[in-house]
């Protein structure tokens, strides 16, 4: 079965990477416009820094701590959940409209 788009209508999007600064972003967009968006991340780049003791230029706060402002600032609820798998290890679901 073919998958259709009409301009307008909700689509459900994964955001892969969505835990990172564009990813992130990315995900606000398209939530803010009415898509379903499930954002993907294995928060690698987090390992990463915390074992080499690094921090980011650009610091960004736990993805738990952005879904809440998001749901504080725009009243809607999202869900954070943390499944172990090979193809979808971590994802967090952004309500829409």
């Amino acid at each position: 079965m073919e998958a259709s788009y009409r301009r307008g209508e909700a689509m459900k999007v994964m955001v892969l990477g969505g835990d990172g600064y564009c990813g992130w972003a990315t995900a606000l967009y398209l939530s803010a416009r009415g898509h379903s968006v499930a954002i993907v991340d294995n928060f690698v780049r987090r390992q990463w820094d915390h074992e080499l003791g690094a921090q980011t230029l650009t610091p960004i706060l736990p993805l738990s701590d952005r879904l809440r402002t998001w749901t504080r600032l725009t009243g809607k609820s999202g869900s954070l959940s943390r499944r172990r798998s090979s193809i979808l290890p971590n994802s967090v679901r952004l309500p829409t409209r």
